[in-house]
């Protein structure tokens, strides 16, 4: 099963700003057939059949195929991809993310093992932290600096609901940046009479959307809240959320100073980072 979801920034879908079409009944003269409001010839029309979002100045095609499967050799790139790393969850669950730098977008793969697949309802925003998902905090001008307008943190549910928020004035508000993403599931979505196994997460954001280019160093972590039980939203009893440790120190999202650092195809401390020649 899958789901699939593109954000888009407001105004960013075909809109021509400012034109005014008005199409004359046929039988008139051709003068009076099409009057525009700017002196410029209309533009031929735009092809769309393959990608409908693949507009100049709009969303970026897709370099990889986000359909949540991991098959691609560009994830194993000795130079652009990274390392996978891991955070333990409930019991035996988990979630493993790895990275890709594609020529014009950044791409995050997760891959979540999670035998009971449970949701907070279906809405978008908080109840997908009480959901079992997957959290993406980028620092992407690895300044260290919390919540300006280079944070980014994206939220994904299992259920395909999302939270995507920026940095401002040290307060998490709601992004409308661009967002390209995919879910898979291989289990039941709250059926707690199951075992499940787990889902992917697929995720893309263009470069020009986070005012980034492919070889700049950016500070990252990220979390997973684990929910197993239904009923109610009691954390400890319904849900938990769970982050990443780097041999015993807390990668604490909240705080970008304490992000890992994220080079072309290296993991690092800030202070290891800082210590290069």
């Amino acid at each position: 099963m899958k789901k699939t979801k593109i954000i888009l920034s407001l105004m960013t879908l075909l809109v021509l700003a400012g034109w005014r079409i008005v199409v004359a009944d046929p039988l008139l003269s051709a003068a009076n057939q099409v009057v525009f409001t700017k002196e410029e010839e209309p533009q031929p029309p735009i092809d769309t059949a393959v990608n409908p979002f693949d507009v100049p100045g709009n969303f970026e095609a897709p370099e990889l195929n986000i359909d949540g499967v991991m098959d691609e050799t560009e994830w194993n790139s000795p130079e652009w991809s990274s390392p996978t790393v891991t955070i333990g969850r409930k019991d035996t669950n988990s979630a493993s993310l790895k990275f890709y730098r594609g020529e014009k977008a950044l791409f995050a793969f997760f891959t979540v093992l999670d035998n009971n697949l449970l949701t907070d309802g279906f809405a978008n925003g908080d109840p997908v932290n009480r959901s079992d998902s997957v959290e993406l905090y980028l620092d992407t001008q690895n300044d260290g600096v919390n919540n300006k307008g280079n944070d980014i943190q994206i939220n994904i549910g299992v259920h395909g609901r999302t939270r995507i928020l920026t940095g401002s004035d040290n307060v998490w508000g709601t992004w409308n940046g661009l967002v390209n993403f995919e879910v898979t599931v291989n289990g039941t979505i709250n059926s707690e009479g199951d075992t499940d196994v787990g889902f992917n997460v697929e995720i893309m954001v263009p470069y020009s959307a986070i005012n980034m280019e492919r070889d700049d160093v950016i500070g990252f972590s990220l979390g997973a809240p684990d929910r197993y039980l239904s009923g109610g939203n009691t954390i400890g009893t319904n849900f938990d959320w769970y982050g990443w440790f780097v041999e015993g120190t807390f990668i604490d999202p909240q705080q970008a100073s304490a992000y890992m650092v994220l080079t072309n195809n290296q993991i690092m401390t800030r202070e290891q980072y800082n210590s290069l020649p």
